[in-house]
């Protein structure tokens, strides 16, 4: 009984056993993609064998990692996939508005046919923009 182990210049491993199975595994923050490791892209990260997208409020600026690093200081990412500490932005969240809708709370009242703009304080952008 044997087991042999190449490790490739991707940062894998393969190994034969005496059966001749041959298995492969990847580095942290690699997944095996058509028989090779590849590192995940920034802006994502490596979990169960796959590449994820940093959720908002994270962002990733290096490839091969494992976790995304969170934004601070109340600051937020707008969409997912975020590659820099740039994109985390002090971000003001704008209520969905209908027509016909109201919140006294929130002092709105929306009738149709009106137009309703909505603005951010100096330094912030709006968070549900398309």
């Amino acid at each position: 009984v044997f087991d042999i182990t190449i490790v490739s210049k991707t940062g894998g491993r393969s190994k034969r056993s005496s059966a001749g199975e041959i298995s492969t595994e990847c580095q942290d923050g690699s997944v095996l993609q058509d028989g090779e490791c590849s590192e995940c892209p920034a802006g994502n990260y490596a979990s169960g064998g796959v590449c994820i997208l940093c959720p908002k409020g994270t962002y990733q600026n290096e490839a091969g990692q494992t976790t995304c690093v969170s934004c601070t200081g109340g600051t937020s990412t707008i969409s997912v996939g975020s590659t820099d500490v740039s994109m985390c932005l002090a971000l003001c969240m704008i209520p969905e508005v209908a027509y016909g809708s109201s919140s006294p709370d929130a002092g709105y009242d929306v009738e149709e046919g009106t137009s309703v703009t909505i603005t951010c304080q100096s330094g912030y952008k709006i968070a549900n923009q398309n």
